[in-house]
Order: C-alpha cells, then sequence, then structure tokens
C-alpha cells in the first residue's frame, strides 16, 4: 500500500517494514523498503519479489478480525473455498489438482518437443545432404591413410618397377646372381661333405637359402607385373583423393574432423526421430489423463452442488436460530 512520507525519520531518505512469519515448517521473512521518491522493494526471503506475488503468499497468513470483516465473506472469488471446506471431498479435490498439474506439464514438454522438432526439420534436408555427402565412400579414418599409401606406390610405379627389376636380376637372372651363387655353394659343400661330415649342418641352411630366394624372386615377379596394370586403380584413387580433399575443405580441415561430424549428423538424424516418438507417446498420455482429469472435475461437480444443499441448509438454519427466519440463501454456481 502507500506510504506516507510523515512516517520517515527525520533526516532519512528510506523506511524499512519486516515481519518473520511460520508457514508451516518453513520460514518466511518478509521485507518492504520505501523510499522518500516514492518508490519502494519487495523482498521475500532476501529475494526480490513483487509484490502481487507477495500478497498471493501471504492473504492467508495473518487473519485480522474488525469491522471490515465481512469483506472476505462478498469476495467471490473466495466463495469456492467456503463449500469445498464444508464438504468431505478434499482427498478427491488433491487429486483433480494433481490430474491439472500433470496435463499442465505434458502440454508443456509438448510444446518444446514440438519446437525442437520444428528446427529439427528446418536443418533435415541440410543434414541429410551433408550425410549422403560425406558417405558416399563410407571411408574410415584407415582407409584414408591406405588410400594415401596406395597413391604414393601407384605415382611411383616406374621408380619401384626399375628398383625391383635390378633387385630381380641380382637375384636370378644375370650370370653371377644370388641363385646361381647359391647353387655353386651347395655343389661344393656336397662335395666336401663327403671328405669331412662334420660340414653336413650346414647342407640344410643352404637349402632354405635358395628357397627362401626362389619364393623372393616369384613375389617381387608378381609385383613387378601388378604395377604395370593399374591404370584403372590409379584413376579410381585419384577420384577419391580429390573426393577426401573436398571434404576437409567443407567439414573441419582433416578427416578425423569429417567422420567427427558425420556421426554427429548421424546421432541428430536419429534424435529428430526420437522427438516424433516422444510427442506421440504425451499424447496419448494427454488423452488418457484429460480423459481421468474430467471424470474427476465430474465427480467434485456432482460433490459440490450435493455440498451446496446441505450448506444452504445449514446456514438458514443458524441463520433462523439468529431470529432471521425469512432470510433467503443460496448457492449458485
Amino acid at each position: 500500500g502507500k506510504f506516507s512520507k510523515e512516517l520517515f525519520r527525520t533526516g532519512e531518505d528510506r523506511t524499512t517494514i519486516e515481519g518473520l512469519f511460520k508457514n508451516g515448517d518453513k520460514d518466511l521473512f518478509l521485507r518492504r523498503v520505501f523510499l522518500s521518491n516514492g518508490t519502494s522493494r519487495t523482498f521475500l526471503n532476501d529475494e526480490p519479489s513483487s509484490l502481487e506475488k507477495v500478497k498471493n503468499i501471504t492473504k492467508f497468513m495473518v487473519d485480522l478480525h474488525g469491522q471490515h470483516e465481512q469483506q472476505r465473506l462478498m469476495d467471490p472469488a473466495q466463495h469456492i473455498d467456503y463449500l469445498d471446506s464444508w464438504g468431505s471431498y478434499q482427498q478427491e479435490l488433491i487429486e483433480l489438482c494433481q490430474l491439472y498439474s500433470t496435463m499442465e506439464t505434458i502440454i508443456k514438454k509438448i510444446r518444446i518437443l514440438k519446437a525442437k522438432e520444428k528446427k529439427t526439420y528446418e536443418k533435415k534436408e541440410l543434414y541429410e545432404f551433408q550425410l549422403q555427402e560425406i558417405s558416399s565412400f563410407n571411408l574410415s579414418i584407415e582407409d584414408e591413410l591406405k588410400l594415401q599409401d596406395t597413391f604414393k606406390v601407384i605415382t611411383n610405379a616406374n621408380t619401384l618397377q626399375e628398383a625391383m627389376t635390378t633387385i630381380l636380376q641380382l637375384a636370378d637372372e644375370n650370370d653371377h646372381s644370388i641363385h646361381d651363387s647359391l647353387s655353386q655353394i651347395e655343389k661344393i659343400l656336397h662335395r666336401s661333405i663327403k671328405i669331412d661330415s662334420s660340414l653336413e649342418s650346414y647342407s640344410p641352411r643352404i637349402d632354405q637359402l635358395i628357397i627362401e630366394t626362389e619364393d623372393i624372386v616369384s613375389e617381387l615377379t608378381q609385383y613387378v607385373n601388378s604395377l604395370s596394370s593399374n591404370e584403372q586403380l590409379m584413376e579410381d584413387i585419384n577420384q577419391k583423393i580429390s573426393y577426401v580433399e573436398m571434404l576437409k575443405r567443407k567439414y573441419g580441415g582433416s578427416f578425423e574432423k569429417v567422420i567427427e561430424h558425420r556421426e554427429f549428423l548421424r546421432g541428430w538424424l536419429q534424435e529428430k526421430d526420437s522427438y516424433t516418438n516422444e510427442i506421440k507417446l504425451l499424447e496419448e498420455k494427454l488423452v488418457i489423463t484429460r480423459q481421468q482429469y474430467l471424470e474427476a472435475a465430474h465427480f467434485i461437480s456432482q460433490s459440490r452442488k450435493t455440498t451446496a444443499i446441505l450448506f444452504e441448509g445449514e446456514i438458514i438454519r443458524i441463520l433462523s436460530m439468529m431470529d432471521m427466519k425469512n432470510t433467503i440463501f443460496t448457492v449458485n454456481f
């Protein structure tokens, strides 16, 4: 309410009114600060609060009896509380309030999810395109490294062919090849064993070297042949590497960032679907809760009508005892 400046202490530009109240098992500390310029501030438990909020919280905390007490009885907003307090359906009222609160919570959740769903649909087309673009070759980080290694081999095929050809010549093709030399060693060793049997232990080792040399020659020959027939592979590798470089430029600068973005897109698109499913479940729950609420509200309505008849009779009886026998009292809905 208004605060008269006359109530300010001389020389002061503000005054404070405080009160500590018990609200159930909790303390409620109220404070209003009035300033000389006509403004005021209200605090609830030392937190700034609106005056309207404080009024709603405190209107039943202090019950003052006086010449204006009937004003509360004349307040239509209080009448339903008087009727309900006289009835015998308090538990049902609590359940009705709980159902209403549940409906409000469900409706709020649906509203939030639909807002999120709308945002996802705005990005859906872009994100689906990005995921398709990144997933075209379905490469992993390991695949990208293999591509780079394969590209290095193919672009240096001539150098590798020359080097492998030289190795093959040294190993098996010229007059003094490793294979021929090992064969000569084997023959000389066999003749020597006939003279000194202690040399026999070297024979299996020489034989193994000859076999290893033949295997190496065979495998390197296949390797050289594979290098000469990779034109199509070269084109495929170039295409993939160019595509990977394009993805790197668009999605973070490295292939690790590209893969990270791909996983984000997959998770985001799955989450989009979860919004739809969750909204559907909540809407189904809302239908059930609303039906329960309507049934509970119907019960309360009927109970109030029954209570109103009894309430009217009791009031008229009391008024009659007060020598007000011709008074008419009715409860209207």
